[in-house]
């Protein structure tokens, strides 16, 4: 990799890692509740 690649690619990949840390934030909120979802509708089956 030449310098000038080297200067994009890591501002690329800082980008990529923030995408990866705000989508997990935000999933984990969803994630929580489909598991309570799911909790309560077991009990609702059984």
């Amino acid at each position: 990799m030449g310098s000038d690649v080297a200067g994009l690619f890591r501002p690329w990949l800082q980008f990529i890692a923030n995408e990866w840390v705000y989508d997990r934030a935000g999933m984990s909120k969803l994630e929580a509740f489909m598991r309570a979802t799911q909790r309560s509708s077991a009990w609702l089956t059984a």
